[in-house]
C-alpha cells in the first residue's frame, strides 16, 4: 500500500496545473472518486508547501490530506489538536493552504470517445463551489479558512489513448463547446502513462515486490492495448 501511495503521487506530478505564474507546486493528496471525479488531486505552492512541513502543526494537516481519501471536515483534523497544537495554529495553516493551493480533476477515458458534453458538467458541478475542507469558520470577517474548489483555483485533464484524444481534438474544432473559452481540457495520454510507469518502476523495484508485479502488469496490459 505504501508503494501505491507513492506511485499515485509520482504519477500525480503529471497532472499540474495551469496557471498564468511561473510557480511550482507539490503534490498534496490524490483522490479516486472524490464527488465522482475520476481522479481528484490537490496541490500546493513549493515555497507554502516546504513553510508548513516545517512546523507541527502545518505538517500534521499535510500528511492527514495524504492520507485521507475523501475531502475532510475541521472536526476530522482537529483531533489532535488538544496534545500537540492550539486550534487557532491549525486554522491558520488550513487558511494558509487555501490560499495557496490549486486543483486538478483528471477524467479517465479507457474505453469511450470523449464527448464535450458530458465534460462540461463537470465544470458545472465546479462553478458551484466544492467544500474541500469545512466547518473551520463561518465569519468571514473572523478568520475565515474553509477551503472551496472553484474555478479559479483548477485545472482539468482527460486522461485517453491516443487515438481517443484524436478524436476529441477533431470534434472540439467542429463543434465548439458552448463554454467559455477560458475552460479548457487538458490532455495526456496512456502511452504517456506507460512511459511514466517504466521509469517510476524501475527506481522503486527493490520497495515492494507484490506491488512492483502488480503496477508492472497494468503497464503491460496497456501497451498491449495501445502500443
Amino acid at each position: 500500500e505504501r508503494l501505491q501511495k507513492k506511485l499515485s503521487i509520482e504519477l500525480a506530478k503529471l497532472f499540474l496545473p495551469k496557471t498564468k505564474s511561473n510557480k511550482t507546486y507539490q503534490v498534496v493528496s490524490v483522490f479516486r472518486e472524490w464527488n465522482n471525479f475520476d481522479l481528484f488531486i490537490s496541490f500546493l505552492e513549493t515555497e507554502t508547501y516546504e513553510e508548513l512541513k516545517e512546523d507541527k502543526a502545518g505538517k500534521y494537516f499535510l500528511d492527514s490530506l495524504y492520507e485521507a481519501n475523501k475531502n475532510l471536515s475541521f472536526k476530522e483534523l482537529s483531533k489532535a489538536v488538544e496534545t500537540e497544537f492550539d486550534e487557532t495554529t491549525l486554522k491558520d495553516k488550513i487558511k494558509k493552504f487555501g490560499e495557496h493551493c490549486r486543483f486538478v480533476v483528471v477524467e479517465n477515458k479507457f474505453k469511450s470517445i470523449p464527448d464535450q458534453e458530458q465534460l462540461d458538467e463537470y465544470y458545472e458541478k465546479v462553478k458551484n463551489e466544492i467544500g474541500f475542507i469545512i466547518g473551520v469558520g463561518k465569519n468571514k470577517s473572523k478568520g475565515y479558512s474553509n477551503v472551496f474548489v472553484t474555478t479559479k483555483n483548477i485545472t482539468f485533464y482527460l486522461l485517453a489513448p491516443e487515438y481517443s484524444i484524436d478524436v476529441f481534438k477533431e470534434s472540439q474544432k467542429i463543434n465548439k463547446p458552448k463554454k467559455p473559452e477560458n475552460i479548457k481540457w487538458n490532455t495526456i495520454s496512456y502511452e504517456k502513462i506507460c512511459e511514466e510507469l517504466e521509469q517510476i518502476l524501475t527506481k522503486n523495484k527493490t520497495e515492494n515486490e507484490f506491488a512492483y508485479q502488480y503496477v508492472e502488469q497494468y503497464k503491460n496490459l496497456i501497451e498491449q492495448l495501445y502500443g
